[in-house]
């Protein structure tokens, strides 16, 4: 592998969008920092190879697409470890959602998103990694099919004309149509209702319940609608990734697992509440969730599930919390965390670990197969990428993948976007519904539309 620091002055914003302009450009952005994470932004194109499983190849009978992917990757994979950066290049891509049909034989039933892959990864050789901590800029290569001297010269040349000025950008007037929801208020309480009834009947301790809200966006292109959303949003895992069908455009907090050598880490998320409009209502908003038994007992629920799934895997006495209750504040919503980490057992490796983790207990509720079940039922449509993940593959055998909440897709001129709420015995369903509007109004508002922040139905 070889690296070269390049010279870049001033923001990384016009590289950014001359990456989103290719058409396989992709961009993995850490744009806040926050518990130890958003140091560090990946951008790339002109990928070398493609993994992809898809709804077809499911119902073909294949059931094993993590080893399938892990087996493609093998190609890429090396014994250099990273040093600089934690990603050097490799993989970049998504898992849907409903990927998890593909080894977990009781969600068969689940319904799929046919317009995007369930899995879909990109080899990539050659990346840009720009240090958001020191504002330095390199270049890396591996040199699998060309020279990585040539490979590195390319992206120089590349990173040269792309330098310019592009303030403008923020001001632009995107155009787009009206939004709508799956839901209205009054039949989301309901399922709300519903969902507390299969609490009190001891299927299940809680159920993340979502509601996807679309807009028509006919003559605004991806690159442009991410160019406002960076411009306005800020989060440890933003994203713009190209996938068949249509793009990712995302701007994630939460971690879903990290591979370091042996080590890994989760960090779910449970609690949310609305930003105050003074440091005064911040912080009683703070305050709110910090002293709020049920989100406490939330966060607790899923961490004990995060904490059995990465028992599975790990070395026995090595799972261990910390951070537990720890609260982050992000330009719209302050969330409570937690940390969660082990090592993993010899011979675990990438398809191993993410089966185990996979989707994250934070979104879907506990235990997680019926609570699966159950959102598959009221939620009625597919989530496709929304609580799936996104994330790097690097070849020395590390990766990161970060839970794809605050993330839209945008397929055929139309772009959806998803905002749950965590249901427990306690939820108020009202309270629950105005909850996924103060989630949502943050991404609408940094695309420049007014939204809605009382339970008013959405038709």
């Amino acid at each position: 592998m070889e690296m070269r620091r390049i010279r870049w002055v001033g923001d990384i914003r016009p590289l950014v969008r001359a990456i989103t302009e290719q058409s396989d450009g992709f961009v993995l952005e850490s744009s806040l920092r926050a518990n130890g994470l958003g140091r560090f932004t990946f951008a790339g194109f002109g990928s070398l190879s493609e993994f992809t499983y898809e709804v077809e190849d499911f119902q073909k009978g294949e059931r094993a697409p993590l080893h399938a992917l892990e087996e493609w990757f093998q190609q890429f994979c090396t014994d250099v470890v990273p040093e600089r950066f934690p990603f050097t290049g490799g993989a970049v891509g998504f898992l849907a959602y409903e990927a998890a049909v593909g080894w977990m034989p009781k969600l068969e039933s689940l319904k799929t998103d046919l317009r995007i892959p369930l899995i879909e990864f990109k080899a990539y050789d050659g990346i840009f990694a720009y240090d958001n901590e020191d504002g330095s800029l390199h270049v890396l290569a591996h040199g699998w099919n060309e020279p990585s001297s040539v490979i590195l010269a390319r992206l120089e040349a590349f990173a040269k004309g792309a330098s310019g000025d592009r303030s403008d950008e923020a001001a632009q007037v995107l155009e787009f149509g009206e939004v709508t929801s799956n839901f209205t208020s009054e039949a989301y309480r309901n399922a709300v209702e519903k969902a507390r009834d299969y609490i009190r009947e001891g299927e299940v301790y809680q159920v993340n319940l979502a509601q996807c809200f679309q807009v028509p966006v006919a003559g605004v292109s991806a690159p442009e609608i991410y160019a406002r959303l960076r411009s306005n949003t800020r989060a440890p895992y933003s994203a713009y990734l190209p996938v068949k069908g249509g793009h990712l455009l995302s701007s994630s907090p939460e971690q879903l697992l990290c591979r370091t050598g042996r080590r890994l880490t989760s960090r779910p998320i449970k609690g949310t509440r609305p930003r105050g409009s003074s440091i005064k209502s911040d912080e009683a908003q703070r305050q709110s969730l910090s002293n709020s038994e049920k989100d406490q007992a939330e966060l607790l629920m899923i961490v004990d599930l995060v904490r059995n799934d990465l028992g599975r895997i790990a070395e026995c006495g090595t799972v261990e919390v910390d951070g537990l209750f720890n609260l982050e504040t992000y330009p719209s919503v302050i969330h409570q965390t937690a940390r969660v980490s082990a090592l993993a057992n010899e011979g675990v490796g990438l398809a191993d670990s993410i089966e185990a983790l996979f989707p994250g207990g934070s979104i879907t509720g506990a235990p997680k197969l019926r609570a699966m079940q159950i959102v598959s039922e009221l939620e009625n449509q597919p989530r496709g990428a929304y609580t799936g993940a996104i994330g790097w593959i690097d070849p020395s055998g590390n990766f990161e993948l970060n839970i794809a909440i605050r993330t839209a897709t945008l397929v055929d001129e139309t772009l959806s976007y998803h905002a749950g709420a965590g249901i427990v015995w306690d939820s108020v369903a009202e309270l629950e519904y105005a909850e996924t509007l103060d989630k949502v109004a943050g991404f609408f508002s940094a695309l420049g539309l007014s939204f809605p922040l009382s339970s008013n139905d959405l038709e």
